[in-house]
């Protein structure tokens, strides 16, 4: 997934991450760094190739101390996405996002729920923001949206919702100044 500077997403999409080119560097399948060329994201970057940096995702150019980063999973590798240590394993979730500020960049949401409910009955969603070391803490005031309707969380991090329809309901999670959330489903039977 991308998430651009002004919260345009693209994907999340399954990809296959394939050996690419990068200015003059061959990278080889599997790097962070391939997501976004199978993405087919427009990118600039400069540097030697196992140290790549991303200046620029479409219109998005580093400015100041905001600049593209990745998460794999829910932090930070520290490294360039050309590192050939940095290589993915199957089904790893990988984001590319716009920091605001280098070295402590606003907190990715993630979601907990029940993989399924009964029609009709009330199910809960924690949702957790992390931050670059992948330390989460649970965020209140949350939108959690799902079947054209929309819950805030508490407190707590809690959002309680309805299972309204049957069928696969997507929930996403958002907050004003975090990253927002990886879709997820719940089955409503």
């Amino acid at each position: 997934m991308v998430v651009h500077r002004n919260g345009a997403v693209v994907g999340p999409r399954r990809i296959a991450v394939r050996a690419t080119r990068v200015n003059r560097c061959r990278l080889r399948e599997g790097l962070p760094l391939g997501v976004l060329a199978a993405l087919r994201r427009p990118f600039a970057a400069r540097g030697s190739c196992g140290a790549l940096y991303v200046e620029r995702v479409g219109r998005d150019r580093e400015a100041g101390r905001g600049g593209w980063v990745y998460k794999v999973g829910r932090r930070l590798p520290g490294r360039s996405g050309s590192d050939p240590s940095t290589a993915l394993r199957s089904g790893q979730r990988v984001i590319w996002f716009w920091c605001v500020r280098a070295g402590a960049c606003q907190r990715t949401l993630a979601m907990q729920a029940a993989r399924s409910a009964r029609r009709g009955a009330r199910f809960r969603v924690v949702v957790r923001g992390y931050d670059d070391f992948g330390r989460g803490r649970r965020i209140a005031g949350a939108v959690v949206r799902y079947d054209g309707r929309r819950a805030r969380t508490n407190r707590r991090g809690v959002a309680v919702l309805r299972a309204r329809r049957t069928g696969r309901v997507r929930l996403v999670a958002s907050r004003r100044g975090m990253i927002r959330s990886f879709p997820s489903t719940v089955a409503v039977r």
